[in-house]
Order: structure tokens, then C-alpha cells, then sequence
């Protein structure tokens, strides 16, 4: 079953992880995709594991890079 995407005027709830992909990161911050999983294996960036399927907390993620190179 396919869920539809929260319209773009709604913000997750405050208590509520978002969770990215690789792909947006690394657009983001123009590095690519195996720098991100390189990062996260050093534990530069937190990542979450299920499968094959690996994504990075949003906020977590910009904290941990944007944040360090403040």
C-alpha cells in the first residue's frame, strides 16, 4: 500500500523525526551518495539501518555537519 506525501503547507509534528534519504543530502550539500554512507560509517552523520535501506534524521544530519562547520 502506497501512502500519499504530506502536502507541502504541512509540517511534521514537532515530536516527529524526518527522516531523509541519501540522495537529498547530497544534493544539499553537493557531495554524493557514497561520501554520506562513508560519513555515516565513521559516525560523522547519525544514520538508521532497515535492510538495505539506510536514511539519515533530518535535523540530526544538518546538526552534525552544518552545525560543525559554524
Amino acid at each position: 500500500m502506497k501512502t500519499k506525501p504530506l502536502p507541502n503547507s504541512e509540517a511534521p509534528p514537532a515530536d516527529q523525526t524526518v527522516f531523509v534519504t541519501a540522495a537529498f543530502l547530497a544534493k544539499r550539500w553537493g557531495v554524493s551518495r557514497p561520501t554520506l554512507y562513508n560519513w555515516a560509517k565513521q559516525n560523522r552523520i547519525p544514520s538508521v539501518r532497515c535492510g538495505a535501506t539506510v536514511r539519515f534524521p533530518l535535523a540530526k544530519a544538518l546538526a552534525a555537519v552544518e552545525g560543525a562547520a559554524a
